[in-house]
């Protein structure tokens, strides 16, 4: 039996946070990526994934594939400083974070043979607040697995 849709995406990712060079963006040592929005932010900024909600249905050659599987990525970044009305700098890094999952999946688009296909669907950018400390954040709607490409 294959794995849910989130914990595939979940597998892509972490092994590009693995993969990643030293001082760069997805760093290990500051990036951190979760697999529910539930985990206990510890670091400045990261990648979490949703819950899901996907059909199973059945497949070439027997067995149920799971299609149409719908569920956000959530790109933050933590407003830093004294001054929480200094925002942009969390922005435009929760901004590059949207970028880069961006830029990977239209580079892998099957998640190194996990899936068949991902969408990214339009993104809102805006705040949110976290164990009292404000975020900037993109919520990216993905769909993996889609069965049509009609919005």
């Amino acid at each position: 039996m294959s794995k849910p849709a989130e914990l595939l995406l979940f597998e892509f990712l972490s092994e590009q946070i693995a993969a990643a060079e030293r001082g760069s963006l997805l760093d290990e040592r500051t990036c951190e990526l979760h697999d529910t929005i539930y985990q206990t932010i510890k670091k400045s900024y990261g990648w979490r994934i949703s819950d899901a909600v996907s059909e199973l249905r059945p497949g070439p050659g027997g067995g149920l594939r799971e299609l149409d599987a719908e569920m956000t990525l959530v790109c933050f970044a933590k407003v830093e400083g004294t001054n929480k009305k200094h925002r942009a700098d969390a922005l435009q890094l929760a901004y590059q974070l949207e970028t880069k999952a961006v830029e990977l999946f239209l580079a892998d688009p099957e998640l190194g043979g996990r899936v068949c296909d991902i969408w990214v669907r339009r993104s809102p950018r805006g705040y949110d607040n976290y164990d009292s400390n404000p975020y900037a954040i993109v919520n990216m709607p993905l769909v993996i697995n889609p069965t049509s490409y009609e919005e």
